[in-house]
């Protein structure tokens, strides 16, 4: 890829990766204000995502168009045995290597930085709106019902926590830890907790590997 190419891919690839972090909060708020959100719609985001992310990763790389190749068809050999196709194993193989691939071609340590920083506030904005005005925030984002209407939750199952949050949004049990925060779990961007503890782990793992060995740098990111 040429420099100007290049130049001009980071920035795309930066904006894809936002994107991936918060189209379902997007699809979320639009299901909840009245257009209605089908699993399909959800599905050609994504692939509208990848197939980005692929054009920025593939472009000049012939190596990695023959090891995705060859991938694929094994992808689809084994789904072949099984009886029946099934493109999620092999889409979540798929997105880190286009991501990784992506970002080696088009971007830098520094757009790296950005892009956390960048995602850091968006998660953390929701985050608080959501954990310190509860009933308005599942006023504008029914994570419950976005889960029905992209398949992922029965249509005809009940919202157990009656929370509007997804099923672990609610501790049932109650916090052990620190208990005068409640039970209701945080989620953010991300509409399910789990997801939003992976992207801390990331983001802490990305500082602490960015400034090894200098744990005032460190300390002054995360303060």
């Amino acid at each position: 890829m040429t420099a100007v190419a290049a130049d001009r891919a980071g920035p795309a690839l930066a904006a894809i990766v936002v994107a991936a972090l918060s189209f379902n909060f997007l699809l979320c708020f639009a299901n909840t204000n009245g257009v209605a959100i089908t699993a399909n719609l959800v599905q050609l985001s994504e692939l509208a995502l990848i197939g980005a992310t692929f054009l920025i990763a593939v472009r000049g790389n012939r190596d990695l168009v023959a090891v995705l190749a060859v991938f694929l068809s094994y992808a689809l050999f084994l789904s072949g045995l099984q009886g029946g196709v099934d493109p999620k194993p092999a889409r979540d193989v798929l997105i880190p290597i286009l991501f990784y691939a992506a970002a080696r071609r088009a971007a830098t340590p520094q757009m790296g930085d950005r892009v956390v920083w960048i995602a850091l506030a968006i998660v953390l904005a929701a985050a608080l709106f959501e954990f310190l005005f509860l009933k308005d925030y599942v006023g504008y984002f029914d994570i419950y019902r976005y889960y029905v209407a992209r398949g992922t939750v029965q249509s005809g199952g009940l919202d157990v926590t009656d929370s509007h949050l997804f099923a672990s949004g609610i501790r049932p049990e109650g916090r052990t830890f620190l208990p005068f925060l409640g039970d209701h779990r945080v989620s953010s961007i991300f509409l399910e907790p789990v997801s939003a503890g992976n992207f801390c782990a990331i983001a802490f793992g990305w500082i602490v590997t960015r400034h090894w060995g200098r744990p005032l740098a460190i300390a002054k990111r995360l303060l």
